[in-house]
């Protein structure tokens, strides 16, 4: 076919279904740095200029989420969208890479800047979920301008924000924190934090967050105390429970990230949650937190190994624990299961296995 542009749609479907994944070599070679680099490279192709519209429905037909990885596929996206109202409105998530490339710079492989994101933002009217990543990458620019502002401004229907990054976020992060007032869930995976402005502080409803770095997001706490019901910490952000320690809900503790001598061991905020329902330890539990659980949490997830004996007075402790799961329970004398299993059935708690990190279950002990 010479002319794609007189090519009916259902044709250029049938076309683009029957190709399968383009360019898989590269794409195999690549998948881990950019998993959707596939797709990327089906929305880049230079040939099908036409079918752009076609292309993006084949791609992800029930996802109705786009990725986009190079400056080409940014602007190819930012046409289409912005020319086709319809298929703009069905666009549901983003995700999109920011800056400059600084492992292929002698390439030029410039990313998507602010000014592309806004563009895109604007562009999809019914957007719930925007991811936008910051790995190994120089960001032209880390602030929003004006007009950039205006266009991304009140968005009618985004709910969850999600900022990757090696070291600190963007300051765009508190921009967008103001801009929409729909966001409900807010995920940051960073060393740091980025200092909120003192002229424009945070302000949000989130219901969740996770919080996955090395900083506490004490500000970001203070801001949607009200309702934050679900959050993600790391060690080092225990202290800042005191803010929401009215509403809080569920709380998943992750040790990953190494903490603060000046924290080790401050488990109290975590007592002074009363409402507090689930708790989750991943990669870790450590001393004097499972013993600092508040009498109403119900439900314990331990993604890593636990002593037998300490395990077995937490749960005589709290009766009002019915589901425990643990990934591993180490034992020192043969009647320490026996004794853990007593418990269980005296409190009519139930024990389950909590998956590995390879996704696999084991034996709990």
């Amino acid at each position: 076919m010479l002319n794609w542009s007189n090519a009916p749609p259902e044709i250029l479907l049938q076309c683009f279904e029957a190709l399968g994944p383009l360019n898989a070599p590269r794409a195999a070679e690549h998948w881990q740095r950019y998993p959707s680099l596939t797709t990327a490279a089906l929305v880049c192709r230079s040939w099908l200029p036409c079918a752009q519209a076609v292309l993006l429905h084949c791609i992800v037909p029930r996802e109705t989420s786009y990725t986009a990885v190079s400056r080409a596929s940014v602007d190819q996206l930012v046409q289409v969208l912005t020319a086709n109202r319809a298929l703009a409105r069905q666009a549901r998530a983003l995700r999109l890479q920011l800056g400059i490339d600084v492992h292929h710079c002698e390439l030029g492989a410039q990313h998507a800047d602010l000014d592309a994101v806004a563009r895109l933002v604007n562009a999809c009217t019914g957007l719930r979920r925007l991811h936008l990543t910051q790995s190994a990458l120089t960001p032209p620019s880390d602030s929003f301008g004006p007009e950039q502002l205006a266009l991304i401004r009140n968005h009618p229907s985004l709910i969850h924000l999600e900022m990757v990054c090696d070291y600190t976020p963007p300051a765009i992060l508190y921009q967008c924190l103001n801009a929409w007032p729909t966001l409900q869930s807010l995920r940051l995976v960073g060393w740091s934090l980025p200092s909120p402005p003192e002229d424009s502080p945070p302000r949000c409803s989130l219901r969740q967050l996770v919080a996955e770095t090395y900083g506490a997001p004490t500000s970001l706490l203070l801001s949607a105390g009200p309702q934050l019901e679900t959050f993600t910490c790391t060690l080092n952000a225990l202290p800042c429970l005191e803010h929401v320690k009215d509403t809080l809900r569920s709380l998943t503790i992750d040790c990953t990230y190494p903490s603060r001598s000046s924290s080790n061991g401050s488990h109290s905020p975590l007592t002074q949650c009363t409402k507090l329902e689930r708790v989750t330890f991943r990669s870790g539990c450590p001393p004097g937190a499972l013993e600092a659980l508040p009498p109403s949490v119900t439900h314990v997830r331990i993604l890593c190994a636990v002593d037998a004996t300490r395990l077995t007075a937490v749960l005589d402790a709290r009766p009002a624990l019915t589901h425990v799961e643990v990934q591993l329970i180490r034992t020192r004398v043969r009647d320490d299961i026996s004794r853990l299993d007593r418990v269980c059935r005296s409190q009519h708690i139930t024990l389950g296995r909590a998956p590995s990190p390879d996704g696999a279950r084991r034996a709990v002990y």
